[in-house]
């Protein structure tokens, strides 16, 4: 399976007028970067209660066979990566009511009592059963279409490359150049970097990306802030996996939703000792996403807080 590909621009592309630079890759991968379907599909997203989940499953399955009579093989593709998450998420959220599987010393914790039969558990079996449900031949034919292009637009290059490699034989080619000290260094603590596991190549694939995007805003690869940001944005991108875990004795307070000119303020209040105080300030999208995504805008706060 060709992997996702994380290097691309996703903020400026455009994958309906694009799709054949689209990828599959593994589970879920790209479901939140892949426009304009992302937001098409993700404001009915939402699997607080299993009321609420029947109808985004639905809605979703709807959207997936929509997509497949336009021909929008991607929108298919990225309907069926939602009904997925929806029942990933859902039994996250019911197996943890914090979202977290792990604890600070990287084990495993242990599944709430009512795992099994919680509003999440059940909002997961409603996910889980209108993907089983769906048009299995119609999901095969649509990622056959995928697979076929993101085929054809891997191989074209490399099959020019063939045609050309004769030529190109005997001119003198330029030396590799070595690797430097702190890449190494670098390397060496990270060893899940180029690792086999699933984890490790979705992590790595990640770490490319960031790579591109701070070259791209100038930052100089042999710089310790280039390290520093990398680092920082894998502890916010894969907080289970470094044991990241929420402050202590947070208290957060929103205000009900309602029609306001200005931004949701949710001020955020620690108590360590000492009277400090931190304010996030949420907006409605925020405050939505979190909705969304089950989870309280509290809960969203805090996670806002501890990436802080």
């Amino acid at each position: 399976m060709i992997e996702f590909d994380y290097s691309l621009d996703y903020d400026n592309i455009n994958f309906r007028k694009n799709p054949e630079l689209y990828r599959i890759g593994r589970g879920e991968q790209g479901v939140l970067l892949v426009e304009p379907y992302k937001s098409e599909i993700c404001q009915y997203w939402r699997f607080r209660t299993p009321e609420i989940a029947e109808a985004s499953s639905n809605r979703i399955s709807a959207m997936f066979h929509d997509y497949l009579v336009r021909d929008e093989f991607v929108g298919a593709d990225m309907a069926r990566k939602f009904l997925m998450m929806g029942w990933t998420r859902a039994r996250r959220y019911a197996n943890h009511r914090s979202g977290k599987k792990y604890d600070n010393k990287g084990n495993v914790k242990p599944q709430e009592p009512d795992h099994r039969t919680c509003e999440k558990a059940e909002s997961a079996r409603i996910f889980k059963k209108a993907y089983d449900d769906g048009d299995a031949e119609a999901m095969a034919a649509a990622q056959a279409e995928l697979a076929k292009a993101s085929v054809a637009e891997t191989s074209a290059p490399q099959y020019a490359q063939a045609l050309q490699e004769n030529a190109v034989m005997q001119q003198p080619q330029p030396e590799i150049p070595e690797v430097d000290t702190a890449t190494k260094d670098w390397v060496a603590k990270n060893s899940w970097f180029m690792g086999d596991t699933p984890q490790h190549q979705e992590m790595t694939a990640y770490a490319l990306y960031k790579d591109k995007q701070l070259q791209a805003g100038g930052v100089d690869p042999a710089s310790p802030r280039y390290y520093e940001e990398i680092d920082n944005s894998m502890r916010k991108e894969f907080p289970d996996f470094y044991g990241v875990q929420p402050q202590d004795n947070v208290q957060v307070e929103t205000p009900e939703e309602k029609p306001q000119p200005s931004n949701v303020v949710a001020p955020v209040t620690r108590t360590t000792g000492n009277q400090n105080s931190r304010s996030v300030r949420l907006t409605q999208t925020q405050v939505k996403l979190a909705r969304q995504l089950g989870i309280t805008p509290e809960q969203y706060a805090k996670q806002l807080l501890q990436e802080s």
